[in-house]
């Protein structure tokens, strides 16, 4: 199996999808690289932080989403995530659920849409690279605080806004930022070799 240098290193492993179909070893491992993702997403979404001066918790749930799309792209990608913040979060009691309205929605929300736009950037090849998925992973946070901090400001007063909704977390973003974006140049150089 040959690696394409616009391919995320999922979509390589799990094959092709063309206008003739998948072959079943390809269905295969699209189910598995779907659980697996499914699994790690739901796994980080548990680590939480209860900050209380501020609505929002710290939580993996960014670094999950910034890393699966960086591994997975951009279908596959927003796929797990969307499932698991839509179906498995709520049938589990599990923390990050999209049902649930109030002042994180908007993060939550701006998840979903950095995936796609992490995963869109991957599958042009930018998760094998340090400094191209660094600033994939960094256009995906500030989609991120875009989309969270509109809803945000609905729930606290305009003032506090920053204070509330940014400014506790960016030290932790950063980290997760470089996490997944060492993590991603790391495993494709590793598995890059396997896959061909």
């Amino acid at each position: 199996m040959f690696l394409s240098e616009r391919q995320s290193l999922v979509s390589a492993w799990v094959g092709p999808s063309s206008a003739v179909g998948w072959s079943g070893a390809a269905v295969g491992r699209g189910l598995l690289a779907f659980a697996v993702g499914l699994s790690l997403f739901a796994a980080l979404s548990q680590l939480r932080l209860v900050l209380p001066w501020t609505p929002v918790p710290v939580t993996g749930q960014t670094f999950a989403a910034l890393l699966v799309a960086l591994l997975w792209g951009s279908r596959l990608g927003t796929a797990v995530v969307a499932t698991a913040m839509l179906v498995v979060a709520p049938a589990f009691g599990l923390q990050g659920s999209l049902w649930a309205l109030g002042a994180t929605q908007g993060y939550l929300l701006g998840m979903l849409a950095a995936t796609f736009l992490v995963g869109m950037l991957a599958d042009r090849g930018w998760g094998r690279s340090w400094p191209q998925a660094l600033l994939a992973v960094s256009l995906g946070t500030l989609v991120i605080y875009a989309l969270g901090l509109m809803v945000l400001w609905l729930y606290v007063p305009r003032v506090e806004l920053l204070s509330l909704g940014l400014w506790p977390f960016l030290p932790g973003d950063i980290v997760k930022a470089i996490l997944a974006a060492g993590l991603s140049v790391k495993i494709h150089k590793k598995l890059s070799g396997q896959l061909c």
